[in-house]
This record gives C-alpha cells, structure tokens and sequence, in this order.
C-alpha cells in the first residue's frame, strides 16, 4: 500500500468528520483544490509544510494525521517533525524560498522513509 495514499485518505476522512469542505482547507493551506484532492487520493505526494499546515487547520496533531492516536503507538518522529516545521515556517519568513523548498523535499523523504520502516516493522512482529 502506498503510505502517502493511506495518510492522505486519512487527512480527508479527518477533514469530512469535521465537516471541513476541500475549499475552504485548500485555501487555508494556500493550495489549489485539485492538489488537495490528489494529497487526499494519494496521487501527489504531500509536502512536509503542506502537511504540518493541514494539521494546524484540521486542528489535529501529526500522530492523529498519521494515524497513531492510541499513544502506545506513537509515531515515534513527531516531536522531529514539529521541529522541522518550525524551521520551515523561520525560514519562509525570511523569504529563502529555495532552501524552504529543498528542506520540506528532504524532510519529507525522511518521514516517508521512516513511516514506511515502521510499517515494514509492525509487519514482521
């Protein structure tokens, strides 16, 4: 299975419970509709900024977005992950737009990675 597909299918179901329309999401998170439906179908992949910023609207934290709610599976990168996200959001207001584009290229690498691991592990328990 293709984990930006099942996270992004996650993040819709999330945003449908809450009675969040995609329009009003993609333009909170200042993407086009059309992205935010193929994040959510799993056909584009989700950048980490994108990511962290859907979270911040849908008001949930990223273990809950990745699926981790019970605490005793804690996705183990989430305090990583809210570091990151602080660095991107420092780095955007200083208006180095190509760094801020590489980081979130690798920060997300490393999360897919990481989750993907994860799961490769939770299979072979």
């Amino acid at each position: 299975m293709n984990n930006m597909g099942a996270i992004g299918r996650h993040l819709a179901s999330i945003r449908k419970r809450k009675e969040i329309s995609i329009s009003k999401l993609a333009t909170k998170v200042n993407i086009s509709e059309s992205i935010l439906y193929k994040i959510e179908e799993g056909a584009h992949r989700l950048k980490l900024d994108q990511f962290c910023l859907i979270c911040e609207v849908l008001g949930i934290n990223p273990n809950e977005a990745l699926g981790f709610e019970d605490q005793s599976n804690r996705y183990p990168y989430e305090e990583d992950l809210v570091s990151i996200h602080n660095i991107l959001k420092d780095v955007a207001k200083s208006r180095r737009g190509l760094i801020l584009n590489e980081m979130s290229k690798i920060a997300t690498v490393m999360i897919t990675m990481a989750h993907h691991k994860d799961s490769e592990n939770q299979v072979h328990s």
